[in-house]
């Protein structure tokens, strides 16, 4: 009798770790990070279609665009104000403006060439203001270590912080990502603290960022 309840006992107790193993596993591949976590496993083995679904590119890269310019001009017109007294914040947007989908374009090509063939056989493409991207640096991160500060889900929104070590910051940044859930899918559409980051790296070094409430 007593045999015959530790046997059941046993397979109860598996079935339950069994469930709940499978419970976990369910979860963890429909959460932000398991999506990120592909993102970056597909541009190791160059899977572009993978890398695909897991970044919204094109609306990645139009909120980079606008922080990074936005940045750029904000520094030269307090580095030299005689250019915002002749020129004027606005046309120098306006111009920025007119560059943009030029620019955002050639961009995305140079992330696929990188997905796909990876730094070394990224096809140089001349780009408007000399806007080309750093594949030595995004190598270091791709590469790279990682650490996930924290995460914030609601509906289909998910916000988070990943803290990376990238050139000329030694104690790392933490970068808010952004993800939008799309037919179950999480897809990474924005880093909402670029623009901090881009006047990171003309001024104080540090993580530079704050948790959202």
């Amino acid at each position: 009798m007593k045999n015959k309840l530790g046997f059941v006992i046993a397979i109860a107790l598996f079935l339950l770790l069994a469930g709940g193993a499978g419970f976990y596993f369910g979860y963890w591949r429909n959460t932000p990070i398991y999506s990120l976590s592909l993102a970056k496993n597909a541009i190791e083995v160059h899977d572009c279609a993978e890398f695909q679904r897991r970044i919204d590119l094109d609306t990645l890269l139009s909120y980079a665009y606008d922080d990074i310019t936005d940045s750029a001009i904000d520094k030269a017109v307090s580095s030299v104000p005689v250019l915002g007294a002749i020129f004027g914040r606005d046309l120098a947007k306006g111009a920025a403006d007119i560059a943009k989908g030029k620019v955002v374009e050639l961009c995305r090509r140079q992330i696929m060439d990188y997905v796909e063939r990876g730094s070394g056989g990224v096809k140089k493409k001349e780009s408007p203001f000399g806007m080309n991207i750093n594949f030595a640096v995004l190598d270091s991160i791709v590469l790279g270590g990682s650490v996930v500060e924290y995460t914030h889900i609601e509906g289909d929104t998910a916000k988070i912080g990943v803290k990376l070590y990238p050139r000329n910051l030694t104690d790392g940044f933490v970068f808010q990502l952004e993800m939008q859930k799309f037919h179950g899918v999480w897809r990474l559409t924005r880093i909402t603290n670029l623009r901090a980051f881009c006047d990171t790296l003309g001024g104080a070094k540090g993580d530079g960022a704050e948790r959202p409430d």
